[in-house]
This record gives C-alpha cells, structure tokens and sequence, in this order.
C-alpha cells in the first residue's frame, strides 16, 4: 500500500492510501484478523480482487471527503459459508448495484463496506476497483453483526433500505 499525507496527522485521517494487486495478500491478510471471530472468509474474494486490480488500483477516502453524496454500502449478512462452497462468479454484487441504482434513479458517488473486515472488505474493495469507484474507508458495523437493524445507522434511526 502507498501512502499519501495526512489531513492533520490524527490517525484514522491518512489520505491517499492506494490499494494495488502487489497488496491484496497483505490487505486480505489483515481483513482476516480484524474479522478474526466473525464476518466471513476475506479470501473467499481475493482472487476477484486480484482480477479488478489488474489493471489499476483503488484509493481509500475518508468518510468526510463525500459530505452528503450518497454512498453504497457493499456487503452481506447472515451465513457467508457458502461462498466457500460455490465461489462467485465475480459480476453478482455489480450486478445489484447497478439495479438497486437504475431502481432507485441514484447514481453512487462511492462504495463502502458494510465491515470494514472478513468478506464484506474483500467484497467492497473488490466492487470499487470493477466498477472504478472510490472506496471510502469506514463501516456500519465496527464489528461482525449478524442483523441489519444493529447497524450504527439503523441504532441512530437512520434507513438500511434499499438493500439488495
């Protein structure tokens, strides 16, 4: 990963880290432990990931940077076992995206992972670099939760729908 400056050196404010295929099996690695008792198998996207990052790479934005754009936020719940069982394909989360956004008439500004952790960053990270949008680094769980409405936006009254 590179990195670029920080807005004011806090942490959790660096700016311009890029995601390029010579850091997926470091990225994915660490997916893995911060998912470490939940979220899914971050490698079951991996390969994915590798195929999106062929030809470019994928910069992390902070939260602040989109102000009231909307953003999509990527992810699954419940049971992830399965992807282990029958890998997808690689076009299913594109796939909804692009429905959910010709159903709704909103056009994404960014993708985010509904974890910042295990599958759902894999997935997210995968999602922004196939379809050449920036990936916000930030989340809705904190932690592997497995229902909608323990969401940090669901808790603080906020809408989880549309979902696809």
């Amino acid at each position: 990963m590179e990195f670029g400056n920080t807005a004011s050196g806090n942490m959790g404010e660096v700016t311009g880290v890029r995601l390029g295929l010579a850091d997926v099996d470091a990225f994915v690695t660490g997916l893995a432990l911060l998912g470490s008792g939940g979220g899914g198998e971050a490698d079951a996207y991996q390969y994915l990931l590798r195929i999106a990052l062929t030809d470019g790479e994928i910069e992390l934005h902070h939260p602040a940077e989109f102000g009231d754009a909307p953003v999509m936020t990527i992810g699954m719940m419940g049971g992830t076992r399965m992807l282990t069982e029958k890998l997808p394909g690689g076009q299913e989360i594109p796939r909804a995206m692009r429905a959910l956004t010709r159903w709704t008439g909103v056009q994404p500004a960014a993708v985010m992972p509904l974890e910042a952790a295990g599958l759902n960053g894999t997935m997210a990270a995968a999602t922004a670099a196939q379809l050449g949008l920036p990936l916000v680094d930030a989340d809705l769980m904190g932690r592997a939760l497995p229902r909608m409405d323990q969401l940090t936006r669901a808790v603080a009254g906020g809408a989880v729908t549309p979902f696809a």
